[in-house]
């Protein structure tokens, strides 16, 4: 826009420099034919009034190009200001990023060992569910013994045989004399 206003005004200009001319050439004529030269120029005041519109129109159009020059540079000097702060911010990002980036070889060796201790941890809980269940598995041989025991020992001595089980039941056993024929 800028530009355009310029060129406007450059022709503007020569469009004066050419009615200057024009005018400066009829005077010369009419001078030399002893006629007054503003009479034929100035009959309607039309040459005069023109001289004065391009001169009214060549001043708006320089305060139009100033005032499109102030804009411009008001615009430049935001941009770089815009510019620059963004610059700093990416400076400071940058900053903060490359301590993350060193911090963060901890937090990876700590994120390998989680993963291999809960791998660990799948592992023993598999582990503690297998063993509970053979655990209810031998508790319920246990009772049947047990039962065989008491069903096979019943008219011995009042010798004791006591049995832990898991969770602090005891159970007493008084065995036959003839243990010999207990089936197990």
């Amino acid at each position: 826009q800028f530009e355009a206003l310029q060129e406007e005004l450059e022709r503007r200009r020569e469009e004066c420099i050419q009615l200057r001319t024009i005018l400066a050439d009829r005077n010369l004529p009419l001078q030399m034919s002893n006629r007054s030269g503003a009479e034929l120029i100035n009959e309607d005041g039309e040459l005069l009034m023109a001289f004065e519109t391009q001169k009214v129109l060549i001043r708006q159009l320089e305060a139009e190009i100033q005032a499109e020059k102030g804009n411009a540079e008001k615009m430049e000097k935001e941009l770089r200001d815009e510019l620059q702060r963004l610059q700093d911010d990416n400076d400071r990002q940058q900053r903060t990023l490359r301590r993350l980036l060193k911090l963060r070889v901890m937090p990876f060796f700590c994120s390998m060992k989680l993963i291999d201790f809960t791998g660990e941890n799948v592992d023993l809980r598999e582990k503690i569910d297998m063993l509970s269940d053979q655990i209810k598995k031998y508790k319920k041989q246990l009772k049947l013994y047990a039962k065989k025991v008491k069903d096979t020992a019943v008219d011995s001595k009042s010798t004791s045989v006591l049995l832990g089980l898991q969770g602090g039941d005891v159970l007493e056993l008084e065995p036959k004399e003839n243990l010999a024929t207990c089936q197990w």
